[in-house]
């Protein structure tokens, strides 16, 4: 994601946010100027810190196709071009946004370089083939004048000009519905979203993925899934190669919370030897429960041959239809394959879950007109599918967003943690969320309260 949309959409972060697409900062700035915009703040965002923080995080061993040194050999393409391609956005913005003394001390030359840099990254564009074969030679170049401009660059120097004026009703993502601000009692671990097939969810939820650790100790799982239903959660997320259905049935017992009080969520794998294993799996799940429904059954990814996928489904249809699954839904789709799914279906999924980042809101680029059904988030809202994301606090390729200049930043003025951030951001885009840590309750009174 250009740093300029993150930021002007963290720029609303505790306040309700609604549908506003800033085309630019000039454009911005004079809708606040004109009185047009409402409330309005003033930001100084931190475009030269996270410029080379950015790149910083990029080994100089991954600018060749060739050195088994880098982290990401196997992806190294995507991962290099989405790092640097952030830094440079922030770069630019950073010389953008200086003030007139301190632009002064950049030397021509020295723009040029950078602008010329940043065309060809988007000349690259998103083709690995690109990146393979022009990268190498023009990273020494992007290395080199990062080096010439880090005294610049580097805190107690850069002089930011006029802080900027943002709309706070502006969550500048160019997606075709309003933000969403999601209001939770303070303590209120139950807070719930309504599917729409009306079964109530509970938007905090504890995974097991969580706790699976090998080798995993005695009773972990146990332990952990009663001491969150104590805590208060009563959304726990489960799936059969974790291993853990005795420990969750059992730690639902002990807890002394009412099943019809707690929503179960599981998924079917994708080693279950489809279709003839799909039954035989569900039904192993639901002995190991020793329950008599699942309020949410999923498909742990996609099936590539329709036929199949079809065939699959209709297994969960049936189980649906005898009121075992109360709701079904898909986890890791992308786009393309959950419309196809949606399409070709009697029981329609309900539910969403994949992986998200700042630096990539979803699994194809959010602002991509690959659909002529539209984006994504906006797709799945006019279908009445609730989305969760999970994963928005990890590493995206070499960038770690808990580290991010800019996401520290908004922490500190928020007067929160940089997770919170994290999670907020995903909750005002109308997602629930699915942490990568299981948190105490206070941790989780804070990431989710206005």
């Amino acid at each position: 994601m250009p740093a300029m949309g993150m930021w002007s959409f963290f720029a609303s972060f505790g306040t309700a946010s609604a549908s506003f697409a800033g085309s630019s900062w000039a454009a911005q700035s004079a809708h606040c100027a004109s009185g047009a915009a409402g409330l309005c703040a003033h930001r100084a965002p931190p475009f030269a810190e996270a410029a080379l923080w950015a790149a910083g995080q990029v080994p100089e061993s991954c600018d060749r196709s060739d050195d088994a040194d880098c982290p990401y050999a196997s992806d190294l393409w995507q991962s290099v071009a989405s790092a640097w391609r952030y830094a440079w956005n922030n770069l630019r913005l950073a010389i953008q946004h200086a003030s007139p003394a301190h632009r002064l001390r950049l030397t021509p030359r020295e723009v040029q370089q950078v602008v010329a840099v940043h065309e060809f990254m988007y000349w690259l564009g998103n083709d690995a083939k690109k990146w393979h074969v022009g990268w190498p030679e023009m990273s020494s170049t992007a290395r080199a004048l990062l080096r010439s401009l880090q005294l610049w660059l580097v805190a107690g120097e850069y002089q930011l000009g006029s802080h900027l004026s943002l709309t706070l009703m502006n969550h500048a993502l160019h997606i075709p519905f309003a933000g969403r601000s999601v209001q939770l009692p303070a303590g209120d671990t139950g807070a719930r979203v309504s599917l729409s097939n009306g079964l109530p969810m509970p938007l905090l939820v504890f995974s097991v993925w969580n706790v699976w650790k090998f080798p995993l100790k005695t009773n972990e799982v146990y332990k952990r899934v009663l001491g969150a239903l104590r805590a208060g959660y009563r959304h726990i997320d489960i799936a059969p190669h974790y291993g853990s259905e005795k420990e969750v049935s059992m730690a639902i017992r002990d807890s002394g919370v009412q099943r019809e009080q707690i929503f179960l969520t599981s998924k079917l794998g994708a080693r279950d030897g489809y279709p003839l294993g799909a039954k035989r799996a569900i039904l192993q799940q639901l002995k190991h429960f020793g329950l008599d429904y699942i309020d949410l059954f999923m498909l742990s990814q996609p099936i590539q041959d329709s036929m199949l996928l079809r065939s699959v489904w209709e297994v969960l249809e049936a189980f649906y239809d005898k009121g075992i699954f109360r709701s079904l839904g898909v986890s890791n789709f992308d786009m393309e394959s959950f419309q196809a799914l949606h399409h070709a279906v009697r029981v329609k999924p309900v539910y969403l879950q994949c992986r998200m980042s700042i630096y990539q809101i979803l699994p194809e680029d959010v602002n991509s007109e690959k659909s002529k059904d539209g984006h994504m988030l906006g797709w799945t809202r006019e279908h009445g599918v609730v989305m969760s994301a999970f994963h928005v606090e990890e590493r995206f390729n070499f960038l770690r967003p808990l580290e991010d200049p800019h996401v520290l930043s908004i922490a500190k003025r928020a007067g929160r943690s940089a997770s919170a951030v994290l999670a907020r951001w995903a909750l005002q885009l109308g997602l629930a969320v699915v942490p990568k840590e299981a948190e105490e309750r206070t941790r989780w009174q804070q990431k989710y309260r206005e």
